[in-house]
């Protein structure tokens, strides 16, 4: 899937979130050729954080696979993929950074 993005020109900008519980979120900033297509924000597995109560969840944790979109593209096909890929690899990065090792390296500066 990489392969396929980044031959259409897609690139992503991955920034960190911590939450409240010290959970780490990613924020991802989707490009293609340099244009902005979309945002997106790893979040809980319920849609909206006010389902949190009534699932008794104490906060939103991010949950690999679960995101909230902002985006003004009519085809959906790249942002799909790309957050497809995400989800599917573990990724923490469009460079192939493992979510673990970034994990890891924030442990470290501690």
């Amino acid at each position: 899937m990489w392969k396929h993005l980044k031959q259409n020109g897609v690139s992503v900008d991955t920034s960190f979130t911590v939450g409240k519980v010290t959970a780490v979120g990613k924020d991802y900033r989707i490009l293609r050729d340099g244009y902005e297509i979309a945002r997106a924000r790893q979040t809980s597995q319920y849609v909206h954080e006010e389902d949190a109560e009534q699932h008794k969840t104490a906060s939103a944790i991010p949950a690999q696979g679960f995101f909230r979109v902002w985006t003004r593209e009519q085809n959906l096909d790249l942002v799909f993929m790309t957050l497809l890929a995400f989800a599917r690899s573990g990724a923490g990065d469009d460079k192939g950074g493992s979510f673990g090792a970034i994990i890891g390296t924030l442990e470290r500066k501690s």
